[in-house]
């Protein structure tokens, strides 16, 4: 039987014009999932068009499986660990770290706790060899989580976070597991471009290459203007002819992120002009374009961009607000925005491409 590694994940060498670099192929938690309108009625089993992308990770030895999202808003790695309690380690959750079955696991003796604006996790920090993108990183540091309130993992099938962000606010000691592929110079340069697709087969983090090849623009880069997050300045939103926001935003480019997300009042404008009549379920299947101008550059979402469309049936809007954005500036650019522009992260520069795809 072929290994773990060579069923799940990929090394691509060579293949991206580069000396050095890593695909590893995502994929979207579950292929479909049940769907209710706002009254509780069944509408039905539709193709899974939003929720987050994950790839899968061994940990241990021999290797334990897990998959994990890929989060640019955060730092850390973290999985379930056996006896882990609360709604991301339900008892259908099979992905659990058991250190005992791992001859290479040790215990460092501290602790981490994890908080997201929805949900964290907590638990004791572990040391062992991590595989992924076919390369083995002995003694990498992760949290075992004992505690996680982020049901969302255990409802569709996957569990954990790997997180991405700038090192310089990993919450454990020791290195991320992006950094530590940086360290052993797995890949060069020090780049992350993902390439996120509706088409689960295509989608892919790209390690250590900026791939012209799928973009049909030079990508325009610009300086990170967040010390935590990974920021650009988002200029306008233009819905249709309407100008909804022409007050610059900090817009946060983050994958682990299954919409929009803005403050209450801006989210609101937008999706009364969307036909947004109850919740995010909208009037119509049908709607405006939306423009985004990010750093003087223009990029266009049409309809099926910005919406869950169930069939042409049952459309829903993915502008979400939440009020942690209601007078601080800034707003999330979760997966939609990945699916249509092409995003790449230098972490040697700290800039942001982005270019759109072919």
């Amino acid at each position: 039987m072929p290994s773990f590694t060579s069923i799940f994940l990929t090394v691509a060498t060579g293949l991206l014009g580069v000396a050095q670099a890593l695909e590893l192929p995502l994929t979207k938690m579950p292929p479909q999932f049940t769907h209710w309108d706002e009254d509780g009625n069944y509408i039905g089993d539709w193709p899974a068009t939003f929720l987050a992308y994950y790839v899968t990770i061994g940990l241990g030895t021999p290797a334990q499986e897990f998959t994990v999202q890929i989060d640019t808003g955060s730092f850390d790695l973290w999985v379930p660990a056996v006896g882990c309690t609360g709604g991301d380690c339900g008892s259908d959750d099979p992905q659990r770290y058991n250190p005992s079955a791992s001859s290479t696991s040790k215990n460092t003796g501290s602790t981490y706790s994890i908080g997201y604006i929805t949900g964290g996790s907590s638990g004791p920090v572990y040391q062992d060899t991590l595989t992924i993108g076919g390369v083995k990183l002995t003694n990498q540091q992760f949290g075992a989580a004992s505690a996680a309130s982020m049901d969302t993992y255990a409802n569709y099938g996957f569990s954990g976070v790997m997180g991405i962000g700038a090192m310089s606010h990993y919450a454990m000691s020791g290195t991320s597991p992006l950094y530590h592929i940086f360290q052993e110079n797995l890949v060069n340069p020090h780049i992350a471009t993902f390439n996120l697709r509706n088409d689960v087969s295509s989608s892919s983090l790209i390690l250590g290459d900026v791939p012209t090849s799928l973009a049909s623009t030079a990508f325009s880069w610009s300086p990170n203007t967040c010390s935590v997050y990974f920021c650009s300045t988002l200029n306008s939103i233009k819905v249709g002819s309407t100008t909804v926001s022409s007050t610059a935003l900090t817009a946060i480019v983050d994958s682990g992120t299954s919409a929009f997300v803005l403050g209450s009042n801006l989210a609101a404008s937008i999706n009364k002009l969307l036909g947004v009549t109850s919740g995010q379920r909208m009037a119509t299947c049908s709607g405006p374009d939306i423009t985004f101008t990010i750093n003087g550059k223009s990029y266009t979402f049409t309809f099926n961009d910005y919406a869950l469309n169930y069939g042409n049936v049952y459309c829903f809007s993915l502008f979400y607000s939440n009020s942690y954005f209601d007078s601080n500036g800034e707003m999330i650019l979760g997966d939609p925005f990945f699916r249509k522009v092409l995003t790449s992260i230098n972490y040697d520069t700290n800039q942001i491409g982005f270019a759109s795809y072919k």
